[in-house]
This record gives structure tokens, C-alpha cells and sequence, in this order.
């Protein structure tokens, strides 16, 4: 039962982790690479911090949705 939950948990946490733990690495890899590369090329990271510090408008503008959703 605790693994099932850790493998749910890493999976909320980063995309790719459950698959780690499964020992199906490459797609494991393969999902953690996609993650950073549309985490990256969305600005996720600076939307979140924006939408955090209260300036809605400036995650607005510096989200770039073709890549968020992908």
C-alpha cells in the first residue's frame, strides 16, 4: 500500500518519478525531460512566482500558453 501511495505522491510532485520507481527508467526520463523543457519554455516557473507575489497581470503576460499547453 505504501508503495502504490509514494509512487501517486512523486507522480503529483514531478511527472516521471513513479515511473523511476518502477524501474521503467526510460520513460521515466523521457517524462522528466518533457517536464523541464515545457516548464522552461512556458516561463511556468515566473507565472507562479508572479501569481504568489499578487501581480496577476505580469503572469499573464509572461506566460506563454502555446507551450502550457503542450
Amino acid at each position: 500500500m505504501t508503495d502504490k501511495l509514494e509512487a501517486i505522491l512523486w507522480s503529483i510532485a514531478f511527472s516521471g518519478f513513479a515511473q523511476l520507481l518502477n524501474r521503467k527508467f526510460v520513460k521515466g526520463i523521457v517524462f522528466l525531460l518533457f517536464e523541464f523543457l515545457i516548464n522552461v519554455n512556458s516561463n511556468f516557473n515566473m507565472v507562479i512566482f508572479q501569481s504568489f507575489q499578487g501581480n496577476i497581470r505580469e503572469a499573464i503576460e509572461a506566460a506563454n500558453y502555446q507551450w502550457l499547453m503542450f
